[in-house]
Parts: C-alpha cells; sequence; structure tokens
C-alpha cells in the first residue's frame, strides 16, 4: 500500500491544483486511441477519484467506455459511484449497442484499437 499513498498523494495535489486538467490527465492518460493507453495509472487515478472526490467522478463517469473499456467501470464497484457506473453498463445494454461500438470499446490495447 505504500506505493498506492505515495501515488494518492500525488493525485490529490493535482486534484487540488486544478481538478479540471487533473481529469484530462487522468483520460488521456487512459485514452486507447491517441492517448497513453495506460489502463493501471487511469484505475488508480479514477479510484481515488471515487473514494475522495465522488461528485467529480460521477461528473465523468460516463466517458469511461469512450476513451477506455467498460471493465474500467468495476473501479467504481463498492464507492458512491457505483450506481452511477452500472447505469453505464445498464444503459449500453439496454440501448443494444451495435456490437462493433461494444467490441471497440473493450478491445482497446496501448494506443491503438483492435477491432
Amino acid at each position: 500500500r505504500g506505493r498506492a499513498d505515495e501515488e494518492d498523494k500525488y493525485i490529490r495535489a493535482a486534484l487540488d491544483e486544478n481538478p479540471l486538467i487533473a481529469v484530462r490527465a487522468m483520460f488521456n492518460n487512459r485514452d486507447c486511441r491517441s492517448g497513453q493507453g495506460e489502463r493501471a495509472t487511469f484505475r488508480a487515478m479514477f479510484s481515488f477519484l471515487c473514494r475522495k472526490y465522488p461528485e467529480i467522478a460521477k461528473s465523468v463517469v460516463r466517458f469511461i467506455p469512450e476513451y477506455g473499456r467498460f471493465d474500467d467501470l468495476f473501479v467504481a464497484v463498492g464507492t458512491d459511484v457505483e450506481d452511477a457506473a452500472l447505469d453505464i453498463w445498464y444503459n449500453a445494454l439496454k440501448a443494444g449497442r451495435s456490437s462493433k461500438n461494444v467490441t471497440s470499446s473493450l478491445k482497446c490495447d496501448s494506443n491503438r484499437l483492435i477491432s
């Protein structure tokens, strides 16, 4: 947990300094098409956001499948953001999204999209 505590310190500092830039950096870090494609770093940052800044997390959770993968939403399970994250899954399934759209969101690998 020592490393996680250190990461939390930096994430908190970035969010305290400028929440908008910190959240943009978080999504750029995860963006599998034109960003870094970093799954672990994004998940650590989003987990912290869910635990410490749930209102901010709720306001951006809808972008996760677009920039990452649907399974990134599981980071929110057990937090105040859980219902919002599960609603994303539910609404995607209910809307009957085409298999290509769902597959695209699920198969991002590093900086490229696998079709």
